[in-house]
C-alpha cells in the first residue's frame, strides 16, 4: 500500500472532521501520523544506542534520488541518551512547551513519503515523550527530495553553521536530530544491512512490561557500546572536541560501482585513527589541569 493521508485529504474527510470537532480535538496534531502508521501496519524500526551515536558521526553526503524509504509510512524509535539529550535541548528553546525541562524517555520519528506537484518529499515528525501525563511534543519538518539536490542543503538552510574557518563543532540539536534520522533511513535500506525482527524492549523495572505488543525491526549497532561510551566521555572532556576532530574519521556513504548488481549505498562507518583512546582522554584532562 502506497497511500498516505495528506493534509488536504484530512481536511475534507467528514469522519475525521466530526471526530476532531467533538471529543477528539486534543488528538488533532497526532491524527494524521497515527492513521498513516495504522494504514501501513505499524512498521517500526528500533535503533540501537551505539548505532544512533555513530550515525550522528556520519556525513549526510547524498542527493535526493539516493534517499529511498523502506515503507511509505513507518516510525523510527530512539531511547538512547544521545538522541534524547538533543531533543531536550531543542524543547528547552520552547519555553511554552509543557515538556521543556523534562527528562525525556523516548523519541519516535514518524516518516512518510509524499508527492506534491510532481515533487517527492519526506514528512518527518518527531514525537518527544517523557511517558508522563503530558502528551508528546511534536516537531515537524518537510524535506523536498529533488533528484540532484544535496539532502544536507536542507539542514544548512534551517540551522546554518557560522561562516568561519575552521568551522565550529556542529552542536545544533535540530541538525543533529535530522542527521541521525536521515542516516538511519539510509542505513536501513543500505547494502549489507538486514534489520532483525524482534519483540520491543521492556521498560525498566522488576515488573517490566513491553512498551508495545507489536514486533519491530531492530537496527543493530556494529560498534561495542563501551567504545561509544569512551567517545562520549572524550567529547565531554576539556579540549575533547578538538581531539575528536583530529583523530575521529567521520562516516560517509559510498555509492556502488555501475557494474555492481546491488546498487544500494554502502555505509562506511566512523572509526578512530590515532593513539589509544584512553590515553587521549587522560591527556585531555591533564591539559585542563
Amino acid at each position: 500500500m502506497r497511500t498516505i493521508l495528506t493534509p488536504e485529504a484530512e481536511a475534507i474527510d467528514l469522519d475525521i472532521q466530526r471526530f476532531v470537532r467533538g471529543d477528539g480535538s486534543a488528538a488533532t496534531p497526532y491524527l494524521r501520523m497515527m492513521i498513516d502508521h495504522e494504514l501501513h501496519r505499524r512498521k517500526t524500526f528500533w535503533v540501537d544506542e551505539s548505532l544512533a551515536y555513530m550515525l550522528d558521526q556520519t556525513e549526510l553526503d547524498v542527493i535526493g534520488s539516493e534517499l529511498r524509504i523502506p515503507f511509505a509510512s513507518f516510525a523510527l524509535v530512539f531511547t538512547d541518551r544521545h538522541v534524547l539529550s538533543l531533543a531536550e535541548r531543542l524543547l528547552a528553546r520552547q519555553r511554552d512547551n509543557p515538556l521543556a525541562g523534562h527528562l525525556l524517555r523516548v523519541a519516535t520519528v514518524d516518516v512518510a513519503e509524499y508527492q506534491r506537484s510532481g515533487r517527492r518529499g519526506l514528512d518527518i515528525c518527531f514525537a518527544f515523550d517523557a511517558l508522563g501525563a503530558d502528551l508528546p511534543a511534536l516537531v515537524r519538518h518537510e524535506i523536498a527530495l529533488d533528484d540532484d539536490a544535496r539532502v544536507q542543503a536542507y539542514l544548512d538552510t534551517i540551522a546554518p553553521l557560522p561562516a568561519i574557518d575552521p568551522p565550529p563543532p556542529d552542536t545544533d540539536p535540530v541538525r543533529g536530530l535530522l542527521r541521525i534520522t536521515i542516516n538511519a533511513i539510509l542505513y536501513a535500506t543500505s547494502a549489507g544491512v538486514a534489520p532483525e525482527r524482534r519483540s520491543p524492549p521492556s521498560s525498566r523495572g522488576p515488573r517490566a512490561r513491553p512498551i508495545s505488543s507489536d514486533d519491530v525491526f531492530y537496527l543493530p549497532g556494529t560498534i561495542d557500546i563501551s567504545r561509544v561510551r569512551k567517545l562520549q566521555e572524550l567529547e565531554r572532556a576539556p579540549e575533547g572536541r578538538v581531539l575528536m576532530r583530529r583523530h575521529m574519521v567521520r562516516g560517509h556513504w559510498r555509492r556502488a560501482a555501475k557494474t555492481w548488481t546491488d546498487q544500494r549505498l554502502r555505509w562506511i562507518e566512523p572509526h578512530w585513527k590515532g593513539p589509544d583512546m584512553a590515553a587521549v582522554i587522560e591527556r585531555a584532562y591533564r591539559l585542563k589541569a
